[in-house]
């Protein structure tokens, strides 16, 4: 929170801590019945996040669609952030119930995910006295903890779950855009072609533009011009094009 609270964000982060899960979910049924039709665009639940007794860095990513079909594209971003900044954690998402907090919040129609350790390694000081730091895994709460501050600074700055891929969908006859790799290095290509002149734009993970290319002029083929992003820093980027009425946009990732 500390980390996050210093940006000016597009959408509000809450971070909230519930009373009462293990008494009947008193805390978080309250604020799903009064966010039920507020326009929340997604949900992290961190439900047990440090003990990892084998080491093996297995974490379950409970992701419900059948009340929001979204929670699959939540559980999406979430191991792509893992994979982006190589954290020392293995997600492995599934797309079942699972009793919680998060459940309340599924049930309110609020898409999103619920993260929880391996269950077939689990806390066996679970709800005993002797639920002791000495007994958690620290490394292994830090790498889950990093990736849901990169989860939550996506969110945070998007327009919608869907927004980009409606636009990709339906722009798609009239400008092209593609990607030598969705991994890049140093340096790439991207092929444009487009009715207009167009200025491909880089942005960030928070989406802020980072750089925009030199101008495309119209054309009825595909005009391949050089990607250098070696002046960039390692992470998660969209370079996008836009049209005379909208936008299409391909993602990459900047490893070094």
């Amino acid at each position: 929170a500390r980390l996050l609270s210093g940006y000016d964000w597009q959408n509000t982060l809450e971070f909230i801590l519930f009373t009462g899960e293990e008494t009947g979910l008193w805390g978080s049924m309250s604020y799903a019945s009064d966010n039920r039709d507020s326009g929340c665009m997604a949900f992290l639940n961190a439900d047990m996040i440090a003990y990892d007794g084998n080491g093996d860095r297995l974490l379950r990513v409970y992701g419900y669609t059948e009340w929001n079909p979204l929670s699959e594209e939540t559980g999406s971003i979430f191991n792509e952030i893992v994979d982006i900044y190589n954290l020392d954690i293995d997600p492995v998402v599934y797309n079942v119930w699972k009793s919680g907090d998060g459940m309340c919040l599924w049930w309110a129609g609020i898409p999103g995910i619920s993260l929880i350790e391996d269950g077939n390694d689990f806390n066996p000081f679970y709800h005993t006295t002797d639920e002791r730091l000495k007994h958690l895994n620290t490394d292994y709460l830090t790498e889950v903890t990093r990736a849901c501050v990169g989860w939550m600074a996506t969110m945070a700055n998007m327009d919608s779950l869907v927004q980009v891929r409606e636009e990709v969908v339906t722009l798609k006859e009239m400008v092209t855009l593609r990607l030598s790799s969705s991994i890049m290095h140093v340096q790439g290509w991207v092929e444009i072609s487009s009715p207009c002149p167009v200025t491909p734009q880089i942005y960030d993970a928070v989406g802020r533009k980072v750089k925009a290319l030199a101008s495309v002029p119209a054309s009825e083929g595909a005009i391949r011009v050089p990607l250098e992003v070696s002046d960039l820093p390692s992470g998660v980027y969209w370079i996008a094009v836009r049209g005379k009425e909208s936008l299409v946009s391909e993602r990459f990732v900047l490893v070094r």
